[in-house]
């Protein structure tokens, strides 16, 4: 009982986090559920539960989604993310700690320049997509770079969580299935888990929608800017997470 309702309170604040900001579920939730599952079920577990995030931030900010983006970022950063994910074995820990270095002046600089934005053209699309892509799948860090890159072109807070959320979905579809090849051990007792952490996160994702309801355009920026700092904080401190 202790453990269903330690990763029922798990789910639900990664899933919060997770429409309030468009990452960290991965991030928040992994290290703590490997306390009490393998890495195998962990990881499926975990990926189930981002999907279903990812889900919601379609299904909530459906109208807002910026297809254009999708298709000329979010298609080449699939793509290139497989390529890095490649070689994420050679990614030493010391470019961790850089990419964390990088996030944290990333975020201190929207706070100062609360206006900066990239022109959204149609070969930064491409190119960001690309970086995007290839620095996720070889750091692990999907949501965060992508948070970094997405916000650079100051779309509103809707825009910004739909768009984030297709992308999400199609790389979650993808994986999930490779979890279950390479033989996760499905059982009734991980089922229970599956479905209790299931009905939390379905409670965080609106809880989360309600909180970034009261958000204003101008402050969303800045929550971003926290969960960056506090990401960059993170992989400086433990790298190897």
């Amino acid at each position: 009982m202790q453990i269903l309702l330690f990763l029922a309170f798990t789910a639900c604040i990664a899933s919060c986090i997770g429409i309030i900001s468009g990452f960290g579920v991965g991030t928040i939730m992994t290290p703590l559920v490997l306390l009490i599952l393998p890495l195998s079920q962990t990881l499926f577990l975990v990926g189930i539960i981002h999907l279903m995030n990812s889900i919601g931030k379609v299904v909530l900010f459906k109208n807002y989604i910026v297809w254009d983006l999708v298709f000329k970022s979010g298609v080449p950063a699939i793509i290139t993310s497989f390529i890095g994910a490649l070689l994420v074995g050679y990614m030493p820990n010391i470019m961790i700690k850089v990419l964390g270095i990088f996030f944290i002046i990333y975020s201190f600089f929207i706070v100062y320049k609360p206006t900066f934005y990239i022109p959204p053209t149609n070969s930064f699309k491409l190119l960001g997509g690309s970086v995007y892509g290839f620095l996720a799948g070889i750091s692990g860090i999907r949501g965060a770079v992508g948070a970094m890159f997405f916000s650079a072109l100051n779309l509103r807070k809707e825009s910004y969580l739909g768009t984030v959320g297709v992308i999400g979905c199609a790389v979650d579809m993808i994986r999930l299935p490779m979890y279950w090849y390479y033989g996760v051990h499905v059982d009734y007792d991980f089922m229970s888990k599956i479905g209790i952490t299931l009905i939390s996160a379905f409670i965080g994702i609106y809880m989360g929608k309600y909180l970034t309801d009261k958000i204003s355009q101008r402050h969303f920026r800045y929550v971003i800017a926290l969960f960056l700092l506090l990401m960059g904080l993170r992989l400086l401190i433990l790298p190897s997470m």
